[in-house]
């Protein structure tokens, strides 16, 4: 290396090709998750439009569908950018499912806590990992 030449700078986010597959997956499980969350809350709008098949928490219900799946989306796509910011984004998504579910009357949702939980446990393993900056 000659006096002059500049040393190569280390990449923080590796391309496409050189992402772990819990990386991959998690970016996956998100985006279908977030579009199942709409999709289902598309559906309880249309049983919120038939008074007589819906109860009156369908509207809100849809509302909140929309609302996850759509927060769901956009954690995926921090996550594709590998933003560190996605944990806290994705642990503030998980706490108001668990207490949109505790208002509501249904009591704590705890498969989506724990769910939630094991993902946020994952996406900190790929900040330890430099995945994630």
């Amino acid at each position: 290396m000659q006096n002059n030449e500049i040393p190569p700078v280390p990449e923080i986010n590796p391309p496409e090709s050189q992402k772990s597959s819990l990386f991959l997956n998690l970016m996956r499980v998100m985006v279908i998750a977030g579009v199942l969350s709409v999709v289902a809350g598309i559906i309880n709008l249309f049983a919120a439009q038939t008074q007589s098949l819906a109860p009156k928490t369908s509207l809100a219900d849809g509302l909140f569908n929309i609302g996850m799946g759509v927060m769901l989306v956009i954690c995926s796509r921090f996550l594709t950018k590998g933003k560190s910011l996605v944990i806290w984004l994705f642990g503030a998504t998980i706490l108001g499912s668990v207490v949109y579910s505790y208002a509501m009357g249904r009591g704590a949702n705890y498969i989506i806590a724990l769910a939630g939980g094991y993902v946020l446990v994952q996406l900190y393993n790929l900040k330890k990992n430099k995945e994630l900056v």
